[in-house]
């Protein structure tokens, strides 16, 4: 059975670098690129043998993952300003809301003291007139 050159032969071994030794799979211990995976020469740090053997094995999801992250973070923040929004929004509605409900209680006063004068005007002052008695 033959054999790629493009598949490793164990789970910590990649392809064959500048050296000719299979480059094992390593993960970056730096700030920046913390927890990546990488294929790297094992005589990277060697200045006498001087192989720079060196690529990432998942840098389209480290992409991925960094711009999700970012439109995580965008979300969030859209999320809070929205929010707040809502917050304002919400107080606005509650005083129209009780400033509409004076306005129904002024016309409900007015339309109570309207209904009293004309209950007073019509229906208490015509029995007085009905029982005067007319001078001969």
């Amino acid at each position: 059975m033959s054999s790629s050159s493009s598949h490793f032969n164990s789970i910590n071994e990649g392809p064959p670098c500048k050296c000719g030794i299979p480059a094992p799979i390593r993960t970056s211990k730096t700030e920046t690129n913390r927890g990546r995976r990488f294929l790297g020469c094992i005589n990277y740090k060697v200045p006498s043998v001087g192989c720079d053997f060196f690529f990432w094995i998942d840098p389209e999801r480290d992409m991925q993952k960094e711009m999700l992250e970012a439109n995580n973070k965008d979300m969030q923040r859209k999320i809070s300003i929205l929010t707040k929004e809502n917050e304002k929004l919400t107080k606005k509605l509650q005083k129209a809301e009780a400033q509409v409900f004076g306005y129904k209680m002024k016309w409900l006063i007015i339309l109570v003291v309207c209904i009293v004068v004309w209950f007073m005007k019509n229906v208490v002052a015509v029995p007085n007139i009905r029982n005067l008695k007319y001078l001969p």
